[in-house]
């Protein structure tokens, strides 16, 4: 039997952890410590705003590996690798390509909420979401 890429199981995975009915959604998450930095390592369900744009989900995995953090935010079909991506405190900081140029995302992470900017040319971007350990 032939195996699935990750790139084609991954949205089916990401559909799958987050169709879950409201009354599963409603559970309290576990608190993460961010003591070090592989503790912000899972999947994330961000939500940007502006003024003068629609509110927008995507989606953001971060991964520790051998060189260090690393990511993705995911936007239905379209991949955006986070760049230098790393911690100041409880501040995750990375760089991203967007179609506008490039943007810099700038998230605090806490057990119950995730919240920040991303700033790509003038426009800053509100940033709010969750954690999926």
């Amino acid at each position: 039997m032939r195996s699935l890429p990750v790139r084609l199981l991954l949205p089916v995975l990401l559909f799958a952890s987050f169709a879950a009915p409201s009354s599963a959604r409603a559970l309290p998450l576990p608190a993460i410590s961010l003591d070090a930095p592989s503790a912000a390592v899972g999947i994330y369900r961000l939500t940007l705003t502006a003024k003068n744009r629609a509110p927008k989900t995507l989606h953001m995995i971060l991964r520790d590996t051998d060189q260090g953090l690393s990511g993705v935010l995911l936007d239905g079909p379209k991949e955006f690798t986070l760049l230098n991506a790393r911690f100041d405190g409880h501040v995750f900081l990375a760089t991203i390509m967007t179609s506008e140029g490039a943007g810099e995302l700038s998230l605090t992470l806490s057990p119950e909420i995730v919240s920040g900017t991303l700033n790509v040319g003038r426009d800053a971007l509100a940033v709010v979401g969750e954690h999926f350990p």
